[in-house]
């Protein structure tokens, strides 16, 4: 038996807890995600990308301590991210980037 035809249950439930509570408009998916959303999303990533990437340049400071954050793995993390979100934003406007 193939295991995409298997309803995966839930503390014995029929249906899924996402699949009750999320209402979809008619003939749209559950979660629309807009251009402009798309936009503003792959703006601030690239915002945070910048930032990060100033922050992890700065040398050490061990008169204050140790850095509590990576700013390096933020600022890899953010871009990819930026990455992700600019594919979505191809596919948006009408690009196939997908099989």
């Amino acid at each position: 038996m193939c295991k995409r035809e298997v309803n995966p249950k839930s503390c014995g439930c029929d249906d899924l807890l996402w699949m009750i509570l999320a209402v979809a408009a008619a003939g749209r998916h559950l979660a629309t995600m807009t251009l402009p959303i798309s936009l503003a999303l792959t703006a601030a990533f690239v915002g945070l990308t910048l930032f990060a990437g100033w922050r992890g340049a700065q040398p050490p400071n061990f008169a204050k301590g140790v850095r509590m954050i990576p700013w390096r793995g933020v600022m890899l993390m953010s871009s990819a991210g930026v990455v992700v979100m600019l594919v979505h934003v191809v596919n948006l406007l009408g690009f196939t980037t997908g099989r």
